[in-house]
Parts: C-alpha cells; structure tokens; sequence
C-alpha cells in the first residue's frame, strides 16, 4: 500500500511537471508573437486672418444722394491654409437721421445672403468664391442710396468683413468660428 501511495504521488508529479515544463513552453513561445510599437509627434495648426485696407477711422465729406464712398478699397485675405477662405461682410450705417436704408452695394462679385450679410461669390460652397493667399479682393461699390433723405448727417460707417477655412466646408459654410475684421 505504500507502494501505490509513492507511485499516485510520483504519478502526480510527473503530471504537474509535464504541466509546468508546457505551460513554460507556452509562455516562452506566446512572447514571440507578442509585439508592441509606439509613435508621438507634434501637429501645427494653420492659422487664418483678414485684413481690410479701408483706413480705420476714415473720412469722406460732401457726398450726396448716389455717390460712391469708398472707391477702390480692397479686402486682403492673409492665410497660411493653402486651400483658401470664404468672405463676408456686412455694414450699418448710423447717424441722426441716416439708417443701414441709407447705403447701397453695387453688388459686382457680392451675392446679398437675405441676412445681414453680403457673401464673396455666394452664401453656398457650391456659389462661393475662395479668396486665396495674398490675393485682395474687391470690396463692393459702397454708396449713399440714391433715396437717401439723410442731408447735413454726419453718417458712420461700418464694414466688417469675416474670413473662415474653405477646407473641410460642404455646402453650407460654417462661419461660427469665423475671424473679422472691422
């Protein structure tokens, strides 16, 4: 009886040595399949920026009914995206008897957007121009309305223009993160 006793207990571990020496085996062998790799880096935005050549505070007197304001102004879009931008721009018009119904835009390459806003080639990326680095672009004809009632007003203009990324756009453009000038 002792003799079986010996023999179960060699029996087992012989059986937990087999386990041990395949489960050591296995574990070598499961490390060659085993691989691991990592990368890091950096990323640089772009950036984008509109400039408006109109003098700030600018000045015009004796101007009637009809007449031009600000002939041959120019908007200039500096970017570093290489795809381009949107414009818009919008203007008021305030003084004592004048109101944003006493200036008019000759429209040219301006689509008028119904709200608020003219847009550069149209309000859509399908209609819209894409003004490019170093490139300026006309503003529209700015003028007195040719019913304009405002006589002896001294009327303050105000021209904002907005860029934003052409990249990445489709079919509505997303100005909410758009930058100004004005």
């Amino acid at each position: 009886m002792l003799k079986t006793n010996k023999s179960k207990k060699n029996v087992v571990i012989l059986a937990l040595s087999v386990m041990l020496a395949i489960a050591a085996l296995f574990g070598a062998t499961a490390a060659w399949f085993i691989a691991e790799a990592s990368a890091n880096g950096t990323v640089g935005t772009g950036s984008i920026s509109v400039a408006l050549s109109v003098e700030d505070n600018f000045s015009v007197s004796n101007k009637a009914a009809g007449d031009d304001i600000l002939a041959g102004e120019t908007a200039t879009v500096t970017t570093t995206l290489t795809d381009g931008a949107y414009l818009r721009l919008q203007l008021s018009a305030t003084g004592t008897k004048a109101t944003d119904a006493d200036i008019e835009i000759a429209y040219g390459e301006w689509v008028d957007g119904s709200d608020g806003y003219y847009y550069y080639g149209g309000k859509t990326t399908t209609d819209a121009k894409v003004a490019t680095t170093g490139v300026g672009v006309d503003l529209p004809t700015i003028k007195l309305a040719d019913t304009s009632n405002a006589q002896n007003d001294t009327i303050t203009v105000e021209i904002k223009v907005e860029a934003v990324q052409k990249i990445h756009q489709d079919g509505t453009i997303v100005w909410t993160n758009a930058t100004n000038a004005g």
